[in-house]
């Protein structure tokens, strides 16, 4: 089981790795208004992922 959750957390860190620069880069992007939800949104996105990967 603990390897099934290392490997879980090894994708859940890639995952953000990979998505992170990309949603900061959407975010800036947008309409100032819209850039602080989004930035909310993608921290909580990061949140959950860590989440499933430590349960």
């Amino acid at each position: 089981m603990q390897i099934f959750k290392t490997v879980r957390l090894n994708y859940g860190i890639m995952g953000i790795s990979i998505l992170a620069p990309v949603l900061f880069n959407i975010a800036k992007r947008t309409a100032k208004p819209f850039y602080r939800s989004f930035w909310h949104l993608s921290i909580l996105c990061i949140y959950f992922f860590l989440q499933g990967a430590f349960l």
